[in-house]
């Protein structure tokens, strides 16, 4: 980004009036948005526009309701290009369960992530995936790991 700071394109009407951050390009046809650009002091900064669908995959659309810089952002097409195989309901997406609705992108409700704690000196981890099917996907324990590496010699549980 610091070259494209210094090579700023001169006059890309889409950034006049927009803030700092990435930017949907609208579609002339009025359709979802699937490119975004960045500017900066009110002119584009990107060496070329972000494709969504290249980002994110098939369907992926330049939306707004991000936060700070990424205000502008590529949405996860999961539930418009196939994922969403039966239609609306819960399915397991990137190791999560998520809730599809329509052509919008999913909504986390449970995400199967790792959880971390102590017994004794020990560090044990609990890992868990989502498995089963729609409409009834859950998060299930997988595997479970222990870190002794901190505990003295001969106190900890190899």
């Amino acid at each position: 980004l610091d070259q494209a700071v210094m090579t700023k394109k001169p006059g890309n009407p889409i950034c006049k009036t927009a803030s700092e951050g990435q930017t949907c390009i609208p579609q002339s046809n009025g359709g979802h948005s699937n490119q975004y650009i960045y500017c900066s002091a009110h002119r584009e900064v990107s060496v070329s526009p972000t494709n969504c669908e290249a980002r994110r995959g098939k369907m992926s659309w330049c939306v707004g309701g991000g936060v700070g810089l990424t205000k502008n952002y590529c949405d996860d097409p999961f539930c418009r290009n196939g994922g969403a195989y039966a239609g609306n309901g819960l399915y397991c997406h990137s190791n999560s369960v998520v809730q599809c609705n329509g052509v919008n992108a999913p909504i986390t409700r449970d995400s199967c992530s790792s959880q971390t704690h102590t017994d004794g000196c020990c560090t044990v981890t609990t890992y868990y995936t989502c498995r089963g099917t729609h409409p009834h996907p859950y998060c299930d324990f997988d595997r479970e790991s222990r870190d002794c590496s901190s505990c003295k010699h001969g106190h900890g549980y190899r």
